[in-house]
């Protein structure tokens, strides 16, 4: 037998018996948010602001380069805002996800409509990946990113 094909058996066997296995962890949206208003006053109606909320386990930062979260809390590792009003436009947002020592999410330039209501969602793979992407729980669009889940991941992966 060739020593390739031994050697390329022998790994197959070693991973099937050490059960080499990915572990996913899905975001869930939290059961409560208290939104705060950015630029958005009281001339603003329902149809003019757009809701953006965070899944479970991220915190909001910053919004359009400016910093909504003191610099102190984000040493400490506490937690910034978990959904914010915006007036209708193009915005961009920084957000920090609990992950090893904080791992920074970045939403460029994206058009968030008025009366929509949209969410940061992610999935992680093990301690190695995270993937994000905002979706609008209004119309059901992703407008932001891909949408990743565990199924879609592990049919790249089989063989």
């Amino acid at each position: 037998m060739d020593k390739k094909l031994l050697g390329s058996l022998l790994f197959s066997l070693l991973l099937l018996f050490t059960g080499c296995s990915t572990t996913y962890y899905e975001a869930k949206p939290k059961d409560t948010y208290t939104p705060t208003k950015i630029n958005v006053t009281e001339k603003y109606s329902k149809n003019d602001v757009a809701l953006i909320k965070v899944a479970d386990g991220i915190s909001i930062w910053e919004v359009d380069g400016e910093r909504k979260v003191n610099a102190f809390k984000m040493i400490l590792g506490l937690s910034g805002l978990d959904s914010i009003l915006i007036p209708e436009g193009d915005h961009r947002f920084a957000c920090r996800k609990k992950y090893r020592s904080g791992y920074n999410i970045r939403i460029n330039n994206t058009f968030f409509k008025g009366g929509h209501e949209y969410l940061v969602d992610y999935l992680q793979v093990d301690d190695k990946k995270i993937y994000y992407w905002v979706e609008d729980l209004t119309d059901g669009k992703i407008v932001y990113g891909k949408k990743v889940t565990a199924e879609s991941l592990s049919k790249e992966v089989d063989i």
